[in-house]
């Protein structure tokens, strides 16, 4: 019988497919369970990048029902809408939020962070 130390790794054995794929599906249907279909998501993309407008009110109620985290998405959409209201931000925070997307699993995670820091930021100057 052979010793753990002595067996031979088999990478393709133990290799996984597109783990950061598995990862965002996994986090996607965590986030937006009861919320949004993956194809609703899929679909604003793609609008986005042929440039349709679309009913973006709507799209706020939707986030809307995610609770806190689909409102902070909204306030920083709503940030990013125009450059002056970039630069009054930048002015009172010193940085941007980054906005999250559904393709990074971990920009949810980013766009939190940052928000938190700031807060903590913001109250301790209080």
């Amino acid at each position: 019988m052979l010793k753990k130390e002595d067996q031979e790794w088999k990478a393709k054995h133990w290799w996984i497919c597109c783990i950061g794929h598995i990862i965002n599906l996994a986090v996607q249907a965590f986030l937006f369970a009861d919320v949004f279909e993956i194809e609703q998501l899929e679909s604003y993309d793609d609008e986005d990048k042929k440039g349709e407008k679309r009913d973006e009110e709507a799209k706020r109620i939707k986030f809307r029902l995610m609770g806190p985290l689909g409102k902070m998405h909204n306030i920083i959409i709503h940030i990013h809408g125009s450059t002056a209201q970039i630069a009054e931000f930048l002015e009172l925070a010193g940085r941007l939020i980054p906005l999250d997307n559904h393709t990074r699993w971990n920009s949810w995670y980013k766009m939190l962070l940052v928000a938190i820091a700031l807060r903590a930021k913001t109250t301790s100057q209080i």
